[in-house]
């Protein structure tokens, strides 16, 4: 029988030598998973760096530091116009190999991506994946976005001059102005005016109101918005815990009140009885849900999706370009 000291000594080699063979079986496995993906892979034949191949956590910390678009020009002039960044996912620099994609000819189907565009649990144009049902849905609206649908009505003419006046009123007595505020709320005083029609359009570049506010948080929440979609669940904890820490905060709330305040103007733009007065895409919707052909196909809660990402795409694009 051991002495106590060889005992411990027998033990403690005992422990150590089955950490180690542990430690080289966990080894084996990461190197044979490595191997498995990097050989195995439906884009093995993509090239690009072996992390991304393997995970998508190196694309989400890209993302949340803002800096993807940077890290993947880099990562094209090393591997050429077709990388792997993630390892489902491939980005595209060749302007032949874009043109087939978005092309009619292949139908390529949107990524999953494309369902944090959802709005009230329905898709919209542009959140439908499928390329059959995204042809159907363009129809919907393509028309009523036709130039001689848009540019020969004097209304709208005179909405658009009257906001030009309302920013020259901001910017005449010299003083500085914050030209990003301002895009964004004529930006928003437009589009509103097309979807819900003049009774009900918003007049932010003059007033001061709830959508100045709204715009404002959304701004800010811009920052944020990767960590948001790769991390839906932490960044709602996160959100809640900081707005009751400080009302400086509150910002965070603006993507569930943007929905909200645009739910409410749908509902009283479609009470309105003038509503088949006016040249809106609320009243376009409507008119389509009516008809016997679309039955089933248009309903509230799509043209509610609808309406929310025909001004989330106004706004959007008045952002991309004022930066």
């Amino acid at each position: 029988m051991p002495s106590p000291p060889e005992h411990t000594l027998f033990y403690t080699l005992t422990v150590q030598a089955l950490c180690f063979t542990l430690a080289v079986v966990f080894i084996v496995l990461i190197y044979a998973w490595l191997a498995y993906l990097l050989g195995n892979g439906s884009l093995r034949h993509v090239p690009g760096p072996w992390y991304c191949k393997v995970s998508n956590i190196p694309l989400s910390i890209y993302e949340i530091l803002c800096r993807r678009s940077d890290i993947i020009l880099d990562l094209h002039k090393k591997y050429g116009p077709v990388v792997q960044i993630a390892p489902n996912e491939v980005s595209v620099a060749d302007l032949e190999a874009t043109k087939q994609i978005y092309g009619t000819k292949d139908r390529c189907a949107k990524s999953d991506y494309f369902d944090h565009f959802m709005g009230y649990g329905r898709r919209s144009i542009f959140a439908t994946k499928p390329y059959e049902g995204h042809r159907i849905k363009r129809k919907y609206t393509s028309s009523f976005y036709q130039a001689k649908a848009i540019y020969k009505l004097p209304e709208i003419e005179e909405h658009i001059k009257s906001r030009s006046l309302a920013i020259l009123d901001q910017v005449r007595n010299g003083e500085y102005v914050d030209a990003f505020s301002l895009t964004s709320w004529y930006a928003l005083d437009n589009i509103t005016f097309l979807v819900f029609g003049p009774n009900h359009g918003t007049h932010s570049v003059d007033q001061t109101c709830t959508e100045r506010e709204i715009l404002e948080g959304l701004k800010y929440q811009q920052f944020i918005g990767p960590f948001r979609y790769r991390c839906p669940r932490l960044y709602n904890y996160a959100s809640l815990l900081l707005q009751r820490a400080s009302s400086r905060f509150r910002y965070l709330s603006a993507d569930g009140k943007f929905p909200t305040w645009c739910e409410k103007k749908l509902f009283a733009a479609l009470k309105d009885p003038r509503l088949n007065e006016t040249h809106s895409l609320v009243r376009h919707l409507w008119e389509l849900k009516q008809d016997d052909t679309n039955t089933g196909s248009i309903d509230v809660p799509y043209m509610a999706a609808e309406v929310l990402d025909n001004i989330d795409a106004a706004e959007a694009t008045i952002g991309v370009t004022a930066t």
